[in-house]
C-alpha cells in the first residue's frame, strides 16, 4: 500500500475521530483513533501525518496505520483552531446540542402555557353565559320542531 502524507484538520477527544486533509490535495479522509498506534498520544491538530488509505466495504476511504511525522507540527491553515482543551470543550457542548433542548422545552411551555389560557378562556365563557346561550338556541329548536 502507499502512503500519504497530510495534516490533522479536526480531532473529537471524546469520541476518537477525526479529519485528515491530504497534502495532494483532494476531500479530507475521517480518521479514528484506532488507525494511531496504541498506547501513543492523542493526535493533536494541525500535526503532520502520514498514512495508508483503502477503501472499506462500502466504498468509502478509510484511513490506516497512521503514523506521526518526523517534524514538527504543520501550522494550521487557517488562524482559529482552538487548543485542544478548549476544542473538547466545543465539540462537548455541540454534541450536547444544549440550544436545541432549551429551543424545545420552550416550545412545549408556550404549547402548554397557550392551552391553558384557551382553556381558562371557555369556562370563563361558559360561566358567563355562553352556556345560557347553548340552552335559549337548545329551546328555540325544540320549539321550532314541535310545531
Amino acid at each position: 500500500m502507499m502512503r500519504f502524507e497530510g495534516t490533522l484538520k479536526d480531532w473529537n477527544y471524546d469520541r476518537g475521530f477525526g479529519a485528515i486533509a491530504p497534502r495532494q490535495g483532494g476531500q479530507e479522509l475521517f480518521v479514528h483513533a484506532s488507525a494511531f498506534p496504541s498506547g501513543s498520544e492523542p493526535p493533536q491538530v494541525g500535526e503532520a501525518l502520514s498514512f495508508e488509505v483503502a477503501v472499506d466495504q462500502k466504498g468509502r476511504k478509510q484511513v490506516l496505520r497512521v503514523q506521526r511525522s518526523d517534524g514538527p507540527p504543520a501550522p494550521p491553515s487557517h488562524g482559529d483552531f482552538l487548543a485542544p482543551a478548549a476544542n473538547r470543550e466545543r465539540q462537548r457542548a455541540l454534541s450536547q446540542g444544549s440550544g436545541r433542548r432549551w429551543s424545545f422545552w420552550l416550545l412545549v411551555a408556550g404549547v402548554v402555557t397557550l392551552s391553558a389560557a384557551g382553556a381558562g378562556l371557555w369556562v370563563a365563557n361558559i360561566k358567563s353565559g355562553g352556556s345560557a346561550n347553548y340552552a335559549q338556541a337548545a329551546k328555540v329548536i325544540k320549539v321550532s320542531k314541535t310545531r
